[in-house]
């Protein structure tokens, strides 16, 4: 039971546009709910083995974390790690494939 991240994508939209993906469902026995569902587009520019995604003014609370993302580039993947939730999680990875799991 809980909630989890059951979707997430990183897009490039075109040389200069990315947008990031979530959807957050909650899990508890046997009833799902959805709980949030967010897409943010932003500014990309990638430096060595970094992307980095800037974004824009937000409509809502919902969406990233961070006014900017750094994603680690790993041959076919991209990894982002978030630190700063409550313990006892602390850090969050997630690792957006360019072709179906398992990447």
């Amino acid at each position: 039971a809980g909630q989890f991240i059951t979707e997430g994508s990183i897009t490039i939209i075109d040389g200069f546009s990315a947008e990031r993906h979530e959807q957050i469902k909650n899990f508890a026995g046997d009833t799902v709910v959805s709980m949030a569902e967010w897409t943010q587009r932003g500014d990309w520019d990638q430096r060595r083995s970094r992307l980095f995604i800037t974004y824009g003014p937000r409509p809502s609370r919902i969406g990233p974390r961070n006014d900017v993302d750094t994603l680690a580039i790993s041959g076919d993947r991209l990894v982002l790690r978030e630190a700063g939730y409550i313990a006892p999680l602390d850090t969050m990875v997630r690792v957006y494939c360019r072709n179906a799991p398992p990447c």
